[in-house]
């Protein structure tokens, strides 16, 4: 059976720390820069920098709840759209983002038996599956841990997901001294995790965000 997967909106905040402008002299006082708002980033198929076979975009679908598994689409923008690829191979979505510290929120609607990834700086691993009746696994596991909570609605029905990525720090000579973690991680407006440690030895200070689909 082939499984779907829909974003309504993908709504980045790119957050860049906080640095001091650069002073004349080292007597000067040194002004610091104050973020007041994060700038938001949508995501649209025509705005990317690369191809993403087997994601498309749509202006609107009907999602059959019945059982058949069937969806209607109309033409348009505002809806990302993966159906898998014929031959069960992983459909990536590639941003373009590269990102530190990052902010997420995005609605999304899984098939039966559907199954996302998000991809935090190419390597931190969010799973947005169909845990609707499913006791093995729960929807919002981070990194191979489950959340305390099955805080997922049943397939067809549209969900949120949000978060904040901390990116892992780096002294001055480039060695990591403390590692990614996520914080205010909800599903569905519950909480699933206040703060999960991401440990990765091969970390770096950015990376891509990406998205992968599979269809089974």
């Amino acid at each position: 059976m082939k499984n779907y997967f829909f974003l309504s909106f993908l709504a980045l905040a790119l957050l860049s720390a906080c640095s001091p402008k650069p002073s004349p002299t080292s007597d000067d006082p040194v002004e610091e820069e104050t973020i007041t708002e994060l700038p938001m980033k949508q995501l649209d198929l025509s705005s990317l920098p690369t191809q993403n076979p087997g994601w498309s975009e749509v202006g609107s679908l009907c999602y059959d709840l019945q059982g058949t598994a069937e969806i209607q689409t109309e033409s348009g923008s505002g809806l990302l759209l993966s159906l898998g690829a014929e031959d069960g191979s992983i459909s990536l979505l590639n941003t373009g983002i590269d990102h530190q510290d990052l902010d997420l929120a995005l609605e999304f609607l899984l098939s039966e038996a559907g199954s996302v990834e998000l991809l935090l700086q190419g390597k931190y691993l969010v799973d947005l599956n169909d845990s609707w009746n499913n006791a093995q696994t729960y929807c919002g596991s981070i990194a191979g841990q489950a959340p305390s909570v099955n805080a997922v609605k049943a397939p067809g029905l549209w969900q949120q997901f949000s978060a904040s990525f901390h990116a892992p720090d780096f002294d001055e000579e480039g060695n990591k001294i403390a590692d990614a973690y996520l914080s205010d991680v909800l599903l569905n407006g519950m909480p699933i995790f206040n703060k999960i440690t991401l440990s990765e030895d091969e970390a770096s200070q950015t990376g891509p965000f990406q998205i992968r689909a599979s269809a089974n």
